[in-house]
C-alpha cells in the first residue's frame, strides 16, 4: 500500500518537475542590457512572467504531495 503511494508522489513531482522545465523552454533568450524596441520590452515581461509561474511550482511543490498525513487521517474509521 504504501510503495503505490510513494510512486503516486514521485509521479506527481515529476509532472511538476516536466511542468517547470516546459517553462523553462518557453522562455524567450535576451540580450545583455535594457529592452529598448518595443519586440524586446515583450519579450522581458514574458520572461518575468514565464519565471515568475516557474518559482511558484518550485516554491510550493510541497503542496502536490503531503509527506504526512493529518492526526485525524491516521485514525481507522469509527464503523
Amino acid at each position: 500500500m504504501f510503495h503505490i503511494v510513494a510512486e503516486v508522489g514521485k509521479a506527481v513531482l515529476g509532472a511538476v518537475a516536466s511542468a517547470r522545465k516546459g517553462l523553462a523552454a518557453q522562455q524567450p533568450k535576451l540580450r545583455r542590457g535594457r529592452p529598448s524596441t518595443p519586440a524586446a520590452k515583450q519579450a522581458a515581461r514574458t520572461k518575468k512572467r514565464l519565471e515568475a509561474q516557474r518559482a511558484a511550482l518550485f516554491t510550493h511543490r510541497y503542496l502536490f504531495v503531503p509527506t504526512s498525513l493529518e492526526h485525524n487521517r491516521t485514525q481507522a474509521p469509527v464503523a
